[in-house]
């Protein structure tokens, strides 16, 4: 009976020596799996800022609030309608506008990544979205109290 127990103990502990290295070799040999590789977003994204008190300003409003008869919720309307079709040319599309308040929305809007011209947030050009067609792309000069 000794020689049964001391034959089953050493079987046993044969078996467990040799799972532990079958196990330890299947992990070497099996690499753990790499994550997948980041894709870019399908989109790009714009935000862009109408300020119904600035671009009333713009001849290209006066001339839609002319056409109108000077109906300026007619001319408002027109003229956000000739920014969005600007704004389409280049891909974009409009997909929310978050009025802040009174007379300032902004528009949200994507399009394909890379269906478009490149977009330089930074440097604005003169074809950027953020700016109304026929606008002044630099942004208005601050003119302070203080002598030099």
């Amino acid at each position: 009976m000794q020689r049964t127990v001391a034959l089953s103990s050493v079987v046993l502990f044969a078996a467990a020596l040799g799972g532990a290295l079958l196990g330890s070799r299947a992990r070497a040999q099996d690499p753990e799996p790499a994550a997948p590789a980041a894709r870019p977003a399908p989109w790009e994204y714009r935000v862009f800022l109408m300020d119904q008190t600035e671009y009333s300003l713009k001849d290209d409003w006066k001339e839609f609030r002319d056409r109108a008869g000077g109906n300026e919720l007619r001319a408002d309307a027109d003229f956000r309608s000739y920014v969005l079709e600007h704004l389409a040319r280049d891909g974009w599309e409009l997909v929310q506008v978050v009025t802040v308040k009174a007379k300032l929305d902004y528009l949200y809007l994507r399009r394909p990544r890379g269906s478009g011209p490149p977009v330089a947030p930074s440097a604005p050009s003169g074809e950027d979205p953020k700016t109304y067609p026929g606008s002044d792309p630099r942004p208005p000069r601050r003119v302070s109290g203080g002598g030099h």
